[in-house]
């Protein structure tokens, strides 16, 4: 059994044999691999992205790990339906920012993480980051509410913040949350 079906078996989402049943074998694979709200890449799809990338590649990638500021407020004061529908905007300029050899996915509630692939300087890197920081700063109007938004970013890069996708992942959180602490809305890289 190829990986394909084997992924698609192991999501229980396996359709019949044939040509109808390889269609369903394919939806099947992308459902378990996207994020439904944002349809970027859930965490577990992004993490096997990200260690194959690295494991082909030998080049140099970034991870940023984006976060909102205070975004249960954003819930809170407009609904979960218009929380949805900030981070559907999110991911839609994650990925008209990001280049067609990176990927962006969804970790989790306010969480996202881009990968960079083959980095050439840490400065790129930082240009990336400011970028995407102002970028989403820009969203202020969504369902005719206005809002203030501020995140914070995590950066590692690799093979110079470590080779394990873990480790690099584990640090980029480490990062994220010292911009927190240090009063939010920024984004920190070592160096």
């Amino acid at each position: 059994m190829n990986d394909f079906l084997l992924i698609a078996k192991k999501s229980g989402k396996l359709y019949s044999q044939g040509k109808r049943g390889m269609q369903g074998d394919r939806k099947a694979l992308a459902d378990a691999s996207l994020d439904p709200l944002t349809g970027l890449l859930n965490q577990r799809a992004f993490k096997e992205c990200a260690e194959k990338d690295m494991e082909q590649s030998g080049n140099r990638a970034a991870i940023l790990l984006l976060d909102f500021d205070d975004f249960q407020e954003i819930n809170d004061r407009y609904g979960h339906s218009f929380g949805d529908s900030f981070l559907a905007e999110a991911a839609r300029i994650l990925r008209a920012e990001t280049r067609m050899s990176d990927f962006v996915g969804r970790v989790g509630g306010d969480e996202f993480i881009i990968y960079l692939h083959g980095i050439r300087y840490r400065g790129y890197v930082k240009k990336i980051a400011k970028r995407l920081w102002r970028r989403m700063k820009q969203i202020q109007k969504i369902e005719g509410n206005k809002i203030h938004v501020s995140c914070s970013i995590g950066i590692v890069i690799a093979p110079d913040d470590g080779i394990r996708y873990e480790d690099l992942a584990d640090e980029a959180g480490r990062r994220l949350y010292r911009v927190k602490e240090e009063g939010k809305d920024g984004f920190y890289i070592h160096g």
